[in-house]
């Protein structure tokens, strides 16, 4: 009975305090965006991809999730960023402050670049269906954004946010199924694999660094 409470207890210690930690509550917050969006259900004319990567241009592209069902096609962007997270929709960057915000620091808008990434999908896949963006913080962070026509929100309220959108003219079946497929393709043709581009983005972030460095 000793070794079990020895052994167990401080066992479910660590664990509730790893999932209270900031790191843990980004971790369940990344998982909880995978549950809600669930995963494809083509009976119901729901599609669901993750981890797109491509180019267009210059450019490289990584989406996190699409989902593609009756109300168009969802573009989403899931960020687990701690501290308070202030901004408005059409600032080009926004601030994040931690440290009880003693540290500031300015991040390029993820609305502005959700928007670049719908674009650039559009042209991509050639189509007219119709685009949503979607920015999900994880739990970590505390935000103060406000936008008018872009959804930014923690996991639930995302989830309501998707579940309530709907659009004039719903899409067709045949539609949404070749919308899928397209995209799909644009994820099998990529030249690039994720381990690169996360390489790639963290070259351009030192490079960034540099470039600000260099202005003070």
């Amino acid at each position: 009975m000793e070794t079990f409470f020895f052994i167990v207890v401080p066992a479910i210690i660590g664990v509730a305090v790893f999932f209270l930690s900031p790191y843990g509550r980004g971790v369940t917050g990344k998982l909880t965006v995978r549950v809600l969006i669930g995963s494809s259900k083509p009976k119901k004319s729901k599609y669901v991809i993750r981890n797109i990567i491509f180019t267009e241009g210059d450019m490289h592209v990584k989406i996190d999730y699409v989902v593609i069902n009756t109300n168009g096609v969802h573009v989403i962007e899931v960020l687990n960023m701690p501290g308070v997270i202030f901004g408005r929709e059409n600032d080009i960057e926004w601030t994040q402050t931690v440290d009880h915000g003693l540290t500031k620091q300015k991040f390029y808008s993820p609305v502005k670049r959700n928007s670049g990434q719908i674009l650039a999908l559009k042209e991509k896949i050639n189509t007219n269906a119709i685009f949503h963006s979607y920015i999900i913080f994880t739990n970590r962070a505390s935000i103060a954004i406000k936008t008018q026509h872009v959804t930014v929100e923690y996991p639930m309220g995302f989830k309501q946010a998707l579940d309530e959108k709907s659009i004039e003219h719903p899409m067709l079946p045949g539609q949404i199924e070749a919308v899928y497929q397209k995209i799909l393709e644009v994820k099998k043709n990529c030249s690039i694999s994720y381990k690169e581009y996360k390489k790639q983005l963290k070259s351009e972030k030192q490079e960034e660094y540099k470039t600000k460095s260099k202005k003070k």
